[in-house]
């Protein structure tokens, strides 16, 4: 009797450890922790094919699950700013000569004021647009695929701006190209 004691003792200790290390997989306040089922070791998109065409040859021998693909789109465009003004110089010369019969008077120039007039200039703003999609896919659409997930996830994202541009989230770098300034005249107003 004694001894079926200590085994059914043996036995609860031997449950509560083997919980105690099921749970420490799992961290506290619902984020996964190391060894869970929501971590992950990284892979190639080959092997990912791979293993949901043959999960039995290799070491978990089931197709994954719960498959998210997530594409994200990033560009850097330059946008038409406010316009600006540069002065434009012009410059006005008269030459005066005058001739008679037998005499003439040589020739001179003299450099007359000449209101200058203002010009266009354009300023242009870089902007970055990026759009993030993702969305569950499974083995089935993976094997499915003709190209690679790059290829899947540039379909996905023009879709996904063609269906709904507002999706596309717009910021300014702060980066600028002034025409203005760099025409080296005026004050780019």
């Amino acid at each position: 009797m004694l001894n079926k004691k200590v085994f059914v003792t043996m036995g609860v200790v031997f449950m509560i450890a083997a919980s105690g290390a099921l749970a420490a997989d799992f961290a506290l306040d619902g984020k996964p922790g190391q060894g869970g089922p929501d971590h992950s070791r990284p892979i190639s998109w080959e092997e990912l094919r791979e293993r949901c065409a043959h999960p039995d040859q290799f070491d978990v021998q089931r197709a994954p699950q719960n498959i998210k693909i997530q594409c994200t789109d990033i560009r850097r465009e330059w946008l038409a700013s406010a316009p600006g003004e540069i002065p434009l110089p012009g410059s006005r010369n008269v030459i005066t000569a005058v001739f008679a019969d037998k005499f003439h008077v040589g020739a001179s120039a003299r450099d007359v004021p000449l209101f200058s007039k203002s010009g266009s200039c354009l300023r242009f703003k870089e902007v970055e647009k990026s759009l993030t999609i993702e969305r569950p896919i499974s083995c089935d659409e993976i094997l499915g695929m003709k190209g690679t997930s790059d290829d899947f996830c540039l379909s996905a994202l023009d879709a996904a701006k063609g269906a709904n541009p507002k999706l596309i989230e717009i910021r300014d770098t702060g980066n600028m190209i002034n025409t203005c300034r760099d025409a080296g005249q005026g004050n780019g107003k």
